[in-house]
């Protein structure tokens, strides 16, 4: 018998071992139709019939969807990269009536990182200190309480590196990636070891061992690594922290590691400009050296929720009271100070006397302009506007409000004659000034529009709160 029939064989061999007929049945599907798109389309249309919220659900018929879908999803990314090994394998083919194992027995996966674990794993928040006692006392550089000491006194937009105790850092010859991951998934890992998953490399991977091997992946990148795990987002979508301590800020952890270039398994660059940059290698293969804390503005919705916390990190009346850390109130001063800069700019010249109420109304105005925009335009929130994009919205959106208030304009006495073109440029630039103030910051405002703590100060001295 060939290589090539024995290959053939064995991968038959390993693909009876995929599916398993009752899971099709479940979800009503024929092997000879399944595919990921009418899977994803049966699995939609039995949630609307098993979700708890709907008349004849329940709780377990709708776990049970969830974990006959994922069972069938994993099938089918093993069952695409063995097809390309023997590209006349069917799913009627491998399909049997024993169980469908997600992985080869012999390797323990990384989880799926989920909100749900940290609330489990830690159902009241304690202080930082308290969090890292799981680590011995000389496990890092510096001990615990030097480390929780630092991790208290950040704030967002900061990040901090601690380097473990006797481990060599990256040296010539060596290269430097990052891991990021969850708050628990650090402590696992340093603890633990690295656990590894079948990632974008799956089919490379496969193609180089001959078997569907798990591979840990790492990034040259930090900033890319950061966006890892890509479930830890907040309410809008964005990534964000996790709430680990009560006397800190939201922490994202990222893993720095040590490794040797020739042992790099699969290299993956993907995307413009190759943004996506993952480098896998096998378990044994990585040495942690440091981990670096990135502190973020946000948590998960769900966090705020079960912790009573609000999106700046301070329990809300319906918990205990927490204390305030000093810096969140040095902070929010600084925010006040920079929003009441920001106001100022608005300003036509120093003899221009409005109130900061009619300041507020002006700014409010812009960013209102500026969110329609975006809005039409399909646009992120932070979204800068390029040179182009604000042209169109100061020769088009703003003029269309011009229009709407040019007869009170014309009533205040300060319009220009209309005869020719240049005046009417002049009338509409008055009007600028009349309706908002400073041109320069009524441009910065459009551009780029302000931080989502400015406007809700901006919102509070408009409308105070009760």
């Amino acid at each position: 018998m060939s290589a090539s029939s024995g290959l053939k064989g064995s991968v038959e061999k390993a693909c009876k071992k995929v599916f398993r007929e009752e899971d099709f049945h479940f979800f009503g599907l024929r092997t000879e139709e399944v595919t990921k798109k009418e899977l994803d389309k049966r699995y939609r249309r039995k949630c609307l019939t098993s979700h708890p919220d709907k008349p004849g659900g329940t709780h377990d018929a709708f776990i049970e969807a969830n974990s006959k879908y994922d069972v069938l999803k994993a099938g089918l990314e093993h069952f695409k990269v063995l097809q390309s090994i023997d590209p006349s394998l069917t799913i009627a083919d491998v399909t049997g009536t024993v169980a469908a194992p997600q992985a080869p027995p012999t390797y323990r996966l990384a989880p799926r990182w989920h909100v749900r674990d940290i609330i489990q794993a830690s159902p009241q928040l304690v202080s930082i200190e308290q969090a890292l006692q799981c680590f011995s006392t000389d496990f890092f550089a510096i001990s615990i309480t030097e480390v929780a000491r630092t991790l208290q006194q950040l704030r967002p937009g900061d990040q901090c590196t601690i380097y473990l105790r006797g481990v060599a850092k990256p040296t010539e010859g060596w290269d430097k990636k990052y891991h990021g991951t969850s708050w628990e998934g650090f402590k696992k890992i340093l603890l633990h070891g690295f656990l590894p998953c079948f990632g974008a490399g799956r089919d490379a991977a496969y193609r180089e061992f001959g078997e569907d091997v798990p591979l840990v992946y790492l990034s040259p990148d930090p900033n890319l690594a950061k966006t890892y795990p890509q479930a830890l987002v907040d309410a809008n979508g964005d990534s964000c922290g996790e709430a680990v301590a009560s006397d800190t800020a939201y922490l994202r952890p990222t893993i720095i590691c040590r490794v040797n270039p020739e042992n790099r398994r699969v290299k993956i660059r993907r995307g413009r400009q190759n943004w996506n940059k993952q480098d896998a290698y096998l378990v044994e293969d990585i040495q942690a050296t440091a981990v670096t804390f990135h502190v973020m503005a946000m948590a998960p919705p769900e966090q705020l929720e079960h912790y009573h916390l609000d999106r700046r990190g301070i329990r809300s009346s319906a918990a205990q009271p927490a204390t305030i850390p000093p810096w969140l109130v040095e902070q929010e001063l600084r925010q006040v100070d920079r929003t009441e800069c920001q106001l100022m700019r608005l300003r036509r010249n120093p003899g221009d006397d409005r109130n900061p109420e009619d300041l507020c109304d002006a700014a409010l105005e812009l960013l209102s302009i500026r969110s329609q925009f975006l809005l039409n335009k399909r646009l992120r929130a932070d979204h800068v506007l390029d040179a182009d994009q604000l042209k169109e919205i100061w020769n088009i959106d703003m003029k269309a409000t011009f229009l709407d208030e040019e007869d009170e304009f014309a009533q205040t006495g300060s319009d220009p004659p209309r005869k020719t073109h240049r005046a009417s440029h002049s009338r509409y630039s008055a009007w600028l000034r009349w309706a908002y103030g400073n041109k320069d910051q009524i441009r910065c405002l459009l551009r780029q529009g302000v931080p989502e703590y400015m406007e809700d100060l901006i919102r509070n001295l408009v409308q105070p709160a009760g």
